[in-house]
């Protein structure tokens, strides 16, 4: 799958045609893989495949276009660059990070003769905390005025490289696997659903015979047990029927995972914040010469999860 993004990026993004059939061939056959695949037992599964992995390939190819150049990874860019500076704050923080990364300890494991710069996408958690503090209203300071400061953690580097473009084609076939992972969880979901419902309906039909066999000494008709039990059979059913028979689970995986590439926009998405924040990190409503406007470019996912990202340089050094 590399390869498949190698020959994508390898032309510029205005130049780019469109996807080569073979390149995209090699796109659904690893979204089968990496999901369900039993469904290339159904036939015509590359056709039903082919226009959502064609639009979730250039989906991801201009989500990672989207990232501005990386910035290095320095003190000077601490001084210089207010939204790097909040990201990590001090220049202790920032070689803690990098010396502690696993993911850039493998990679100078794997290229120890790599001498030049590392590229590398930085993700963090930004945190908000809500408190009192001073803040100057006009000509007066006054103290325990409300305030929310920011701060981030859980930081993490992902796909080091030793440069920017190498860097990006690995994030590409990251955030594809991503849509891949969402449509497995779907469909994990679907068959535990239908586990969980099979057995349900077979402790349900057995609470109904021993009640038949009990019963009938008791009770002159159906005892109000016994109409409960019914009742809930039948909700059973209704649900089982509504996940479709058995024989159609191929034909709804296929389904699945053709739906989550169609709309991988509603997966994983970027969006800007523009904070205003003053040295301490305090959240202001509106900017100001002491309080700038910061942007922060996060990636959300339909999990409901989002993180800050920045692409960075990391020098050898």
């Amino acid at each position: 799958m590399l390869e498949f993004f190698r020959g994508v990026f390898n032309r510029p993004a205005s130049a780019r045609p469109a996807l080569p059939r073979s390149l995209v061939k090699t796109a659904i056959e690893r979204a089968v893989d990496g999901t369900d695949p039993r469904v290339r037992i159904q036939s015509g599964y590359a056709k039903a495949l082919r226009q959502p992995a064609m639009h979730a390939v250039e989906y991801v190819i201009a989500l990672v276009d989207g990232f501005p150049p990386p910035i290095e990874a320095s003190k000077k860019s601490l001084a210089d660059d207010p939204a790097f500076a909040a990201l990590v704050y001090s220049q202790e923080r920032l070689d803690t990070i990098v010396d502690r990364d696993p993911a850039l300890r493998e990679f100078r494991a794997a290229n120890p003769t790599c001498t030049d710069a590392v590229t590398a996408l930085l993700l963090a958690r930004r945190t908000q905390k809500h408190g009192f503090g001073h803040a100057q209203v006009g000509d007066q300071v006054l103290s325990d005025v409300p305030r929310t400061t920011i701060s981030f953690d859980q930081h993490r580097l992902a796909e080091p490289a030793a440069s920017e473009q190498e860097t990006r084609r690995l994030l590409a076939r990251r955030a594809f696997d991503h849509l891949l992972w969402v449509a497995l969880m779907q469909i994990t979901e679907r068959k535990e659903q239908r586990d969980n419902l099979g057995k349900r309906k077979a402790l349900l039909r057995s609470k109904v015979e021993i009640l038949r066999r009990s019963g009938g000494f008791m009770h002159a008709g159906e005892a109000p047990e016994q109409a409960h039990l019914h009742t809930q059979l039948a909700e059973v059913d209704a649900q089982l029927s509504a996940l479709g028979a058995v024989e159609d689970t191929l034909a709804d995986n296929l389904a699945i995972i053709a739906a989550v590439l169609a709309d991988a926009e509603h997966h994983l998405w970027c969006e800007d914040t523009v904070l205003y924040l003053d040295k301490l990190y305090v959240v202001h409503d509106k900017p100001g010469p002491s309080a700038p406007p910061t942007v922060f470019r996060e990636v959300h996912n339909s999990e409901g999860q989002a993180l800050s990202v920045m692409l960075i340089s990391i020098p050898s050094q």
